[in-house]
């Protein structure tokens, strides 16, 4: 005889699940199980054993199915329900709250389903409250079903068998992960008794005469605090604005740290101060508790960790309180704190009598710790802290951002449970919170090196540094240090100290941090030569000064990304590898705006954009010079210090092997030792550059150009003399003193006007057809030749000398290039001229200039 019947219900007459309200993390798990209802005629209700997919035979808990697929069995009316297996690899921790009906489980019980996911079971008379965790302490080794009371009963399961799934929610909450709340639950409901206090209060040591009321009050009033709390007694609520329950939880957060959590004392002292009042009686919850009962579970909710620690106790396991900080945090009303739940209190009716009741705001407990004022801008912003899967958040943001719907609801994608639903009541709490705390204010700045009158390196602990973006946040974490500065000059200079443009370039790094206190601007210093020689190397061994090569970028950026990069390094070098990668039609307008150290002006709805600046040097490389993208500007020329050839010659593998490991094991730490010494030495120092100055001046010989670079490699060579003097490291001065020789002989560019005179003579070269010689060419006519002087002719210079015209003639007439005359009493360098009987207007290069450059054109004249 069977006990079970084969009469099953007719789907229609079994509600369907709500498959879109169940929690996408159980969706996502192969571990479904499709049931029916079939009547258990034994014990006169249905029963709920597994069956296949299709509906037709019966199996076991262990199979198990992906929730799609018993979604679309239910649908096709196959079985009638969906439920989720719990199996001994996971984390599923569900309570079963069952009773004659749900209001006949009391409100206390009812309560567990505030902290995480709860759905109405099939029945309807009962809830299903799903959380993860361990294994609650002291249940047994699988599933633990017990019964409270004679009405209702908890069932906890866990490791085995499957609870049926409806969908039919009574919260949105995620399912919450939190070992405290479910081994409290668990502790409360086993023994017997409905959930009580938010966490249970152990008996502690309290020393016989901290037992007096009067002994306690005295120690009260002779604390740090001891003002504040005599004005407290005194019903004095104007540190609070005037909040009597503001006034009241702060009080008792003092009673429970001077009376480790007794509550019985905390009740008896409050009665005797002027905040006391009928309130203190009058019953605010559906479980019957006072206003002052709650008020004091909440006191010791926030006391309890501090307590235990003080007394030399630990917190019970997985127990986490991470408000370290000793000074009092007061939670504004109507909200409170449980189980890092930020909850909201609410007035609600229910059988004719109004009573408060707690509510979740937010799943998380986001609090403010600390707040920080701008430096640079008059802003203010302010770090949010909360703890989501055990792990700790930490944001900060403008402080207009906690007041701004969008702008708060963006911290959802940081973790925070923020949503449309809730926004406004978090507004709401921080502004209150604010209020409510003194929070401590420290300084902020968005970016680094000279500020005002200081100087900001990552190192410094006592200022935030809050980077404006990813981009920086990836060049800040950059600054790492690793090794001590001896063993950054052993182990890494030692290597490249033989090789002077490497050594110049490393040098650079140095100077950045300090063309401020020498009253320098932005200049590039670039390195070029052939490929795979070197020079990204030694972007990274300079970049190793401050950090790791995570502070080498590559010069496939934007404008804008170096206009902010550079603003952000702001005193310290920003490097840049291998300029081949970058678009030519850009590079020109690269030079100029970095040594402008001033970001293009930019419009916005309400004005202007805040422009950038900065003040550093740009390490730069490539096969080419930066100086061949920009040739007809020559203004570049006085913003490169161009470096060429091969930085360490020769060098073999091993070589930089060894480099590479160098720089691996030693970085950051010189960079600092440098401006400690700078910092302490900088008065008697200064000077010394001056002296480097006018030397340089002098090899200048009046050019602007070389004049403005001289500045410049004064700097450089000026920084390398203090390396010597402060940190011994042996600088060879007389080698970088020859390679500002070698640089100016081998840059044509830095002699702008004859650069271009050069190139004139050398496109003219090539196409001697164009030259008016002895026979009339038969295309365009861009030059004169006769009595053996080369004569320019105006339309040509315009065209090949573009923009650059009028400074370039004005340098050629100065310097006596061209052959000057006099047209109303003013010196000019063009005149007429007339040849092979026609006039022309031109401007005649000296012969002897000509020559001197290499050019001939006499042959071509006599054709």
């Amino acid at each position: 005889m069977t006990t079970i019947s084969e009469e099953i219900l007719d789907p229609v007459e079994h509600t369907q699940p709500q498959f879109e309200r169940i929690p996408a993390e159980l969706k996502a798990l192969d571990q479904w199980v499709a049931y029916k209802l079939v009547w258990d005629e034994k014990n006169k209700k249905f029963g709920k054993p597994p069956y296949s997919l299709d509906g037709t035979k019966k199996q076991g808990f262990d199979i198990h199915y992906s929730f799609e697929q018993v979604k679309a069995a239910v649908e096709a009316g196959a079985v009638h329900g969906a439920g989720f297996a719990l199996t001994s690899n996971d984390n599923f921790i569900c309570f079963d709250l069952d009773g004659d009906s749900l209001d006949s489980i009391p409100a206390s019980i009812k309560s567990i389903s505030e902290h995480s996911y709860a759905e109405i079971s099939p029945s309807g008379t009962g809830l299903h409250v799903w959380f993860k965790g361990n294994k609650p302490k002291g249940a047994g080794g699988k599933q633990n079903r017990y019964t409270v009371k004679e009405k209702y009963k908890v069932e906890c399961f866990y490791g085995t068998g499957f609870l049926t799934m409806t969908g039919n929610a009574i919260n949105a909450l995620p399912l919450e992960e939190n070992q405290m709340i479910l081994n409290y639950i668990y502790d409360n409901t086993t023994h017997g008794s409905e959930i009580e206090d938010p966490i249970p209060i152990v008996d502690m040591p309290i020393p016989e005469d901290e037992k007096d009321d009067a002994v306690v009050i005295t120690k009260m009033f002779n604390s740090r605090s001891g003002e504040k709390i005599k004005a407290l007694f005194n019903g004095d609520t104007s540190f609070h604005d005037g909040d009597d329950s503001a006034a009241d939880i702060s009080l008792l957060n003092y009673l429970a740290i001077h009376t480790r959590c007794n509550a019985e004392q905390m009740d008896r002292i409050f009665r005797t101060t002027k905040l006391f009042r009928d309130k203190w009686d009058v019953v605010h919850h559906s479980d019957g508790s006072t206003y002052g009962t709650e008020t004091i579970r909440r006191a010791i909710t926030w006391a309890y960790p501090k307590v235990m620690e003080s007394v030399g106790m630990p917190v019970e396991d997985g127990t986490e309180y991470w408000m370290e900080d000793a000074r009092q945090v007061i939670i504004p009303e109507p909200y409170l704190i449980e189980f890092d739940t930020l909850k909201k209190k609410v007035l609600v009716k229910e059988g004719g009598l109004e009573f408060e009741k707690s509510v979740i705001v937010c799943r998380h407990s986001p609090i403010i710790t600390q707040s920080f004022s701008n430096v640079e801008q008059n802003q203010i912003y302010h770090e949010i802290q909360w703890k989501d899967d055990g792990r700790e958040y930490r944001e900060t943001i403008p402080a207009g951002d906690i007041s701004t719907r969008n702008k708060l609801l963006q911290l959802a994608d940081k973790s925070l449970g923020v949503h449309d639903l809730n926004v406004k009541d978090l507004i709401n709490f921080f502004d209150k919170y604010i209020m409510y705390n003194n929070i401590s204010r420290t300084q902020l700045v968005t970016r680094l090196g000279h500020i005002k009158r200081g100087f900001v390196h990552p190192s410094m602990p006592e200022i935030k540094i809050l980077p404006p973006d990813l981009g920086d946040k990836q060049t800040l974490e950059a600054f790492q240090v690793n090794g001590t500065a001896e063993s950054w000059i052993n182990e890494v200079f030692r290597k490249i100290q033989a090789h002077p443009k490497a050594v110049l370039m490393v040098v650079a790094a140095f100077t950045s941090v300090i063309l401020k206190d020498l009253k320098l601007g932005p200049f590039i210093i670039d390195l070029s030569g052939p490929t795979s020689k070197g020079k990204s190397t030694v972007s990274k061994i300079a970049a190793s000064v401050w950090g790791t090569s995570g502070l080498v970028s590559e010069w496939n950026m934007t404008k804008v990304a170096l206009e902010r990069k550079a603003a952000f390094l702001n005193s310290f070098p920003i490097i840049a590898d291998d300029s081949q990668k970058g678009d030519p039609r850009q590079l020109k307008d690269f030079i100029y705006n970095f040594s402008g150290g001033r970001s293009k002006g930019r419009g916005s709805l309400t004005g202007t954009q805040t422009e950038y600046t900065w003040n550093n040097i740009m390490l730069s490389n490539g096969e080419s010079s930066l100086l061949d993208f920009a040739i007809e500007a020559g203004g570049a020329a006085a913003r490169v210090l161009p470096v060429k050839g091969l930085p360490f010659g020769d060098a073999d593998y091993n070589f930089f092997n060894e480099i590479y490991t160098a720089i691996e094991n030693n970085h950051g730490a010189i960079g600092i030792e440098f401006h400690k010494k700078w910092s302490t030495e900088m008065g008697n120092l200064t000077p010394i550059y001056q002296t480097y100055n006018d030397h340089f001046q002098k090899k200048s010989n009046g050019n602007d150009v070389l004049s403005r670079i001289a500045r410049h490699y004064s700097a450089l060579v000026f920084t390398a003399d203090v390396l010597n003097k402060t940190l011994n490291m042996n600088i060879d001065l007389d080698a970088l003193l020859d390679l500002f020789d070698e640089m100016v002989r081998e840059n044509t560019a830095i002699d702008k006007p004859m650069e271009m005179l050069h190139l004139i003579l050398s496109d003219l070269d090539s196409d001697r057809q164009s030259i008016f010689g002895e026979f009339i060419p038969n295309g365009t006519i861009k030059a004169l030749y006769r009595d053996k002087t080369l004569i320019l002719l105006p339309n040509y210079l315009k065209e090949f000398l573009k923009t650059e015209q009028k400074a370039i003639r004005s340098e050629w007439l100065r310097r006596d290039i061209s052959i000057s005359s006099i047209r109303n009493s003013k010196e000019v360098d063009t005149k007429q001229y007339k040849h092979k009987g026609e006039n022309f207007s031109g401007l005649a290069i000296k012969p002897e200039i000509v020559e001197e450059l290499g050019f001939n054109f006499e042959s071509d004249s006599k054709r």
